[in-house]
C-alpha cells in the first residue's frame, strides 16, 4: 500500500517516531488501528461522553438515590432471592 503524505502529516510522523522510537511502518500500523477502533465505537465516543449532558441534570426531590446504592442493591438482590421465582 502506497500513502502520500503531505508536509504537516510527515512533520507529525517523524516526531511520532522519534518520540516512540518505532519505525515508520509501526507508527503507521497504530495509527490506523487507533483510528479504526475510534470509528467502530459507537459514535466514537466513550457512553459517560455521550451521556454526559445528562448526567446529575435530573432532581429526585431529597430521595438522595445514589447514595448507598451498592447495600440498596444488595437488599433488592436478597428480597428477590427470599421472594423465589417470578
Amino acid at each position: 500500500m502506497t500513502v502520500r503524505l503531505g508536509p504537516e502529516e510527515e512533520r507529525l510522523l517523524q516526531r511520532a517516531m522519534l518520540r516512540l522510537e518505532k519505525s515508520r511502518s509501526e507508527v503507521v500500523r497504530e495509527a490506523i488501528a487507533h483510528y479504526a477502533e475510534q470509528c467502530l465505537r459507537r459514535d466514537g465516543m466513550p457512553a459517560a461522553d455521550r451521556l454526559g449532558q445528562w448526567l446529575g441534570v435530573l432532581d429526585s426531590h431529597g430521595m438522595d438515590l445514589s447514595e448507598r446504592t451498592g447495600s440498596k442493591f444488595k437488599k433488592l438482590l436478597k428480597e428477590r432471592h427470599e421472594s423465589g421465582p417470578r
